[in-house]
């Protein structure tokens, strides 16, 4: 690879047979703890923000953060291989990598049929967890889109503490008392810290 081919690099949106090329072509060094350091405190730290550390300049930058996207990947694709959505720890790991690094809130919506088989995923907001910002209405008519038998709520906590606070127990009880008059059952809200995260279902809540 040529280093405009690397210049028009975006490695969240590159396959992983992509990456293992990328990262061979410009070479794998050992790196100083300078180099990683940004990383390891947050993986989602751009371009611009790793080239202004000393020593490392585009190519090397882009290396990194194909190397941060691979590794996260591959989590996850561990994680899959022992997720069952029953089960509120296997869930947690599946979308750890995906969502704990994210610097504003996202909440998920996961489907399941009656077998409790992933059906489908829609985001349905992002910033601030607002038990008046999550509609109802909205999370139904996406269920019933999809034909969901059960739904579940997933967000995090870019602070990573998973506690969760006011609002999130707030909108968790309206969506659960929705749920009931539908009948498609709410039947966990997981919120995700830093490598913790928080089961309403576990905790006796659903």
């Amino acid at each position: 690879l040529s280093k405009d081919d690397l210049q028009k690099v975006t490695p969240s949106a590159t396959e992983n047979k992509d990456h293992f090329v990328i990262v061979d072509a410009v070479g794998v060094t050992r790196s100083k703890k300078s180099d990683t350091r940004a990383l390891e405190r947050k993986p989602s730290v751009s371009l611009k923000e790793l080239m202004s550390i000393r020593g490392i300049g585009q190519v090397k930058a882009i290396k990194l953060k194909c190397i941060a996207e691979l590794s996260s990947r591959i989590a996850q694709e561990t994680a899959k291989k022992t997720l069952q959505l029953k089960d509120p720890r296997t869930v947690a790991d599946y979308y750890m990598e995906r969502l704990r690094h994210f610097e504003r809130e996202r909440v998920l919506l996961l489907m399941m049929d009656s077998r409790n088989h992933l059906i489908g995923e829609q985001v349905l907001s992002e910033g601030t967890v607002n038990a008046s910002l999550i509609s109802p209405r909205e999370i139904f008519l996406t269920a019933l889109r999809y034909s969901a038998v059960y739904i579940m709520l997933l967000h995090n906590h870019p602070g990573g503490d998973p506690t969760p606070g006011k609002q999130d127990i707030l909108a968790t009880e309206r969506i659960k008392n929705v749920s009931a008059m539908i009948e498609i059952p709410l039947i966990d809200h997981i919120i995700i810290g830093d490598k913790k995260y928080y089961s309403f279902r576990e905790m006796g809540y659903l």
